[in-house]
């Protein structure tokens, strides 16, 4: 009798154990497959174009995401994933578990100045539609209490610097450092900065002072600004305003860099007669640059199965991608290395797809 007591006992505390030990947090996190997010209806990546003609499309244009648990999942869910196809458990250093969200207030136009991938993706789909666009520099950072503060915007394009037209970074910087004049620029020298800011041409006269010294030699004049490569071109994008009824203007978060493929693959279908891919509903994610290159993203696996499970009739994923795909995707593919590569290759029939 003491014996099986004591049995009892003991099984009853394993099982404790092992609940408590399913339950502990563990250093992991668990990438799980998200929506399939679309870019027209009423989506929060929804988007309208301003500024140029557009087309109505029957293509239903699917961004895919990755959805990832806090750190420290519970061990019970660490080892389900692994046991899992569509999930993965990863150590939570290695990953960014909450990917740091982009905002753009929607009802307003998208320009330069709300994300990078907003930028890349429209550049590339009016390139590929071909619609002008200018190389124009673009203000990234303003230094606060500068003499630019208040005066330019994060966004705003530079087209002149004392009259005289610049169309790359390089050259406005030199043109705010030295000037165009017989004697160079000093500090407490003005600069008239002619720029644009959604997509009206303004003006303003900025005394200089003392650049940062880690770039620049001393006494080299400065506005308190850095600037990059930006592009001026007539369409403008806009997201849509998603009212959840607080009466409020809401935000639309971009979930970072890997929609920008399917966002410029939507931009580009609005602006063509044509739809891109007749009626089918297309899933897929990468990263594009200006130029329309696209890279690697992370949880391709899990992108997929988002695919799959929204009904997607393919997906679009980068050639860089392919290696972690593996044979098997249970979806056909369209592996690409640039925008014209999706573009084209989604007017093929699945049978001619150029998958991994």
């Amino acid at each position: 009798m003491q014996r099986t007591r004591t049995i009892i006992v003991a099984s009853v505390m394993a099982v404790m154990l092992a609940v408590t030990a399913a339950l502990l947090p563990t250093p992991y996190v668990i990438w799980s497959p998200g929506e399939a997010l679309a870019f027209n209806g009423d989506s929060p990546l929804a988007i309208t174009i301003k500024g140029a003609a557009t087309y109505p499309t029957s293509t239903d244009i699917r961004y895919t995401e990755v959805t990832s648990s806090a750190a420290q999942a519970r061990l019970v869910k660490v080892l389900l994933a692994h046991q899992s196809a569509n999930e993965e458990a990863l150590p939570a250093e290695w990953v960014q578990a909450s990917p740091e969200p982009q905002m753009i207030n929607p009802g307003k136009e998208a320009d330069t100045s709300a994300t990078a991938t907003t930028t890349n993706a429209m550049v590339a789909a009016l390139r590929e539609a071909r619609i002008q666009v200018q190389p124009m520099p673009m203000v990234v950072t303003i230094s606060a209490g500068g003499p630019s503060a208040g005066v330019l915007e994060v966004g705003d394009l530079v087209a002149m610097v004392d009259g005289q037209s610049v169309s790359s970074p390089e050259e406005v910087r030199t043109a705010i450092s030295e000037g165009f004049a017989s004697e160079k620029r000093k500090v407490g020298d003005a600069v008239v900065i002619d720029y644009i800011r959604n997509n009206v041409a303004l003006s303003a006269t900025i005394t200089t002072k003392e650049a940062s010294a880690s770039n620049n030699a001393p006494g080299t004049p400065g506005i308190g600004v850095t600037f990059t490569q930006g592009y001026q071109h007539q369409p403008q994008l806009e997201f849509a305003d998603v009212d959840d009824g607080d009466g409020e203007d809401d935000e639309v978060t971009l979930l970072g860099t890997s929609e920008g493929l399917m966002l410029a693959l939507a931009i580009y279908d609005q602006l063509t007669v044509d739809s891109l891919a007749g009626e089918r509903m297309i899933a897929g994610a990468g990263v594009i640059d200006i130029n329309g290159q696209v890279t690697a993203v992370d949880g391709i696996k899990q992108r997929i199965a988002a695919a799959q499970q929204a009904g997607a009739s393919l997906m679009i994923v980068p050639r860089e991608n392919c290696e972690a795909i593996g044979q098997s995707a249970g979806i056909p593919l369209l592996a690409v290395e640039n925008l014209h590569e999706a573009v084209t290759g989604l007017s093929a029939d699945l049978s001619e797809l150029k998958g991994c």
